[in-house]
């Protein structure tokens, strides 16, 4: 069993600030998974969701920042309520620079990808027996090692673990 992750990781995102965030972003268009790969997209999102809440919108990226920097190197986010376009994802997101990923090739290669154990595949490269694809691109939190780079997963249900399996946003 993991240790919980400690209390200071974790955001709670004030009510009115995620109402703000979700309305901006869902004042933009939808986009297709494939556009999310224009940089110039992804910071146009990214400009237009901060121009809904600024000083919310860097409060918020800036308590991300912080909690990165230090072991165990992630921020658990609460109060988010994430678009079903995923625009605020992305735009929070992008303030942390461009989000790439191999080219676009459904059900897996996608820049925002939703994991499932349908589209999840085993891999033999991972030290752990029976670990999927997905899992050897994280690096776990709770080993004090810091990140090779970032990595963001929303989960937007309650998933009822406690460890290190199940974190809101993880760099």
């Amino acid at each position: 069993m993991f240790p919980p992750f400690p209390d200071t990781v974790k955001i709670d995102v004030p009510s009115g600030l995620a109402n703000d965030l979700l309305k901006a972003a869902e004042s933009l268009p939808q986009y297709e998974n494939q556009d999310f790969y224009s940089p110039d997209l992804q910071q146009h999102i990214c400009n237009q969701v901060r121009a809904g809440s600024p000083d919310g919108f860097d409060w918020l990226t800036g308590k991300v920042r912080e909690k990165i920097a230090e072991r165990p190197y992630c921020a658990l986010v609460f109060g988010l309520r994430f678009d079903e376009g995923n625009r605020l994802f992305v735009a929070i997101n992008r303030a942390f620079g461009e989000l790439v990923a191999r080219p676009y090739e459904k059900p897996r290669a996608q820049l925002v990808h939703y994991i499932q154990p349908s589209t999840d595949i085993a891999s033999s490269r991972c030290r752990h027996p029976g670990s999927s694809a997905a899992a050897r691109h994280h690096r776990s939190p709770c080993t004090g090692r810091r990140p090779r780079s970032k990595t963001a997963a929303p989960y937007v249900r309650a998933r009822g673990y406690r460890g290190c399996t199940s974190p809101g946003s993880r760099s």
